[in-house]
């Protein structure tokens, strides 16, 4: 509104001038909305368009990535095949990414012949060596002290190959050298063992307590093997002897397995390793339990091992092998 005072002839006038500004109101809203809307429209256009952008640019690059994590280096059937890119740094990566593959699988399968050749070239000697001990043994020459040193041979010699074929075997399962699964009741197979070992458990006087349900798996039958003879072998062989007692339990897919023995509890964080003893004059190899474990990460299965009420327990859980 403007005011203002006018003299004129015929007299004072006062002017009062009235403008709308709803017509300007309405101008200024509508310019923002349109400039917002568009603004948001253009955002939108941006980010999807450069999201198809960075797609198409970096499809080749997410396929080599794809390609690469399925990768098996176990699995010789298994050959990566990379596809030409338009993208010449693809490429470029591509054919590094090709040769460094083929050596670390020359350099694997390189290791895992190494590896199975010597263990194979080693069952020679060491049975001439005790062939050849056996047969001074028998010789009616020997006085006693030479009698104690060829024993001591024979005992060092049959470590030695304990040794070697627990490594071997260890090698076996880092290689994927047991494909083949079975489904198999642990009961029956955990009956046929005990049975076996029904000698050795008399022999040193321990007492078998068991407790088992039925339970199927599918597994290797020469791991669960190995799994459970390296666990009962453990729990009679770290026995104290006559008076002794073993608990196998199996419910509800758990195995426990459950063993009188020294009153101390065994370092969890060292138990599993390779060479591990706790005494380190046993004749034991001390590769057994790393073998169990070895084989329970090859599975994915979980192993504990606990010391309550002056008993050593290892429980392990079937339940991801368990079938329907």
């Amino acid at each position: 509104m403007l005011n203002f005072g006018y003299a004129s002839a015929k007299g004072n006038f006062y002017i009062e001038i009235h403008k709308s500004l709803i017509d300007s109101l309405e101008l200024i809203e509508r310019v923002t909305l349109v400039w917002i809307t568009l603004s948001f429209v253009l955002i939108l256009a941006i980010f999807f368009l450069n999201k198809i952008i960075f797609k198409r640019t970096w499809k080749d690059f997410f396929e080599i990535l794809q390609i690469t994590e399925s990768y098996d280096l176990k699995n010789p059937k298994n050959k990566i095949t990379l596809k030409e890119s338009e993208i010449s740094e693809f490429n470029s990566l591509n054919e590094v990414l090709t040769r460094l593959l083929n050596r670390v699988e020359t350099d694997y399968n390189n290791q895992k012949e190494l590896t199975a050749n010597s263990s194979h070239e080693l069952q020679t000697p060491l049975a001439i060596i005790r062939s050849k001990a056996e047969l001074l043994m028998q010789s009616p020459e020997l006085n006693s002290v030479q009698h104690h040193l060829i024993q001591d041979i024979l005992h060092a010699t049959d470590h030695l190959a304990k040794l070697n074929r627990s490594l071997l075997t260890i090698s076996k399962i880092d290689y994927n050298q047991f494909p083949e699964t079975e489904t198999l009741d642990i009961t029956i197979v955990i009956e046929s063992h005990l049975q076996q070992l029904q000698g050795l458990t008399e022999e040193r006087g321990c007492h078998l307590i068991k407790s088992l349900e039925p339970c199927k798996i599918i597994i290797n039958p020469i791991l669960l093997d190995l799994l459970l003879v390296n666990l009962f072998g453990n729990a009679i062989i770290h026995n104290y002897g006559k008076g002794g007692k073993i608990f196998i339990t199996l419910k509800n897919s758990l195995l426990t397995i459950a063993n009188t023995g020294t009153d101390k509890a065994l370092p969890e964080d060292k138990i599993f390793q390779r060479f591990f003893k706790k005494d380190q004059s046993s004749q034991s190899t001390g590769i057994g339990l790393s073998i169990v474990k070895k084989i329970c990460d090859y599975y994915g299965l979980n192993i504990s091992y606990s010391f309550q009420n002056k008993l050593h327990t290892f429980s392990l859980d079937f339940t991801d092998l368990r079938t329907a």
